[in-house]
């Protein structure tokens, strides 16, 4: 992952801002108070909190600036609030945006319709796919939430992973909650990979990086090793291997 020098990340920090968890593109000109993330006791681990930098401009070729610059000071990723920051393309950022606000209201399936929609605007923009995927776990499909989340990593070698997602936000503290403790036991008495993989991605995305490299162990054992997703996985979040230490 990328690094910033002292220097540049002064530079850098004097073109952000933060962006509200749970709000819809900010318009041009907008100013937004920044927050810290605060992850509720979902999985056990220790808070992750951070701000959310948005830069003014997008690098040229990607497909959303909050993924393509460089992380800030220690190690903490971007917490991203919205899939539709910085997306320039006003169709699809609205239909991005509109997903947002149906999942909010629960309205899961809906929500799942919109990001269909969005994907025949943007065919190859990942951002769709995983914003499905966060749909499809508000409603435990969890089948196709793995499959989804799964091809979306794969789109741009990761790009996607390099952000930490508001979960919270995208699906309502109460709905992750259920979506959480439905996996876990689903996870202890299944013992399958796929709970795991999620209950893995879920922890990191709530700042709980020990209990993602457990959970994360047990998904690549359970699946026979050598996940190449979950080894992606791995490096993009810079988590070692549990059995490892």
């Amino acid at each position: 992952m990328k690094r910033l020098t002292d220097e540049s990340q002064k530079a850098f920090a004097e073109k952000t801002k933060a962006a509200t968890p749970g709000t819809a593109t900010p318009q041009p000109g907008s100013t937004q108070t920044p927050v810290a993330i605060t992850p509720p006791d979902m999985l056990g681990g220790a808070a992750n909190p951070g701000a959310t930098p948005k830069p003014e401009e997008a690098t040229p070729g990607a497909m959303n600036p909050m993924l393509s610059g460089p992380i800030t000071g220690n190690d903490k990723p971007y917490v991203i609030t919205s899939l539709a920051t910085g997306i320039k393309a006003k169709g699809l950022a609205d239909l991005l945006t509109t997903a947002e606000l149906q999942m909010r209201q629960g309205k899961f399936s809906t929500a799942l319709d919109t990001y269909d929609m969005a994907r025949q605007v943007a065919p190859n923009n990942p951002f769709a796919v995983l914003g499905r995927a966060f749909a499809e776990l508000g409603e435990a499909s969890y089948g196709r939430a793995e499959s989804d989340l799964r091809r979306s990593f794969m789109a741009e070698s990761g790009a996607v992973l390099l952000g930490q997602y508001d979960l919270r936000g995208f699906l309502g503290e109460d709905r992750l909650k259920f979506v959480v403790k439905d996996l876990k036991d689903i996870n202890s008495k299944e013992k399958n990979e796929r709970s795991a993989f999620l209950l893995g991605y879920i922890a990191h995305n709530v700042g709980d990086d020990e209990s993602a490299s457990k959970l994360l162990d047990d998904a690549e054992l359970r699946s026979g090793g050598n996940d190449p997703i979950i080894q992606l996985m791995r490096q993009n979040w810079q988590l070692k291997s549990a059995t490892a230490k």
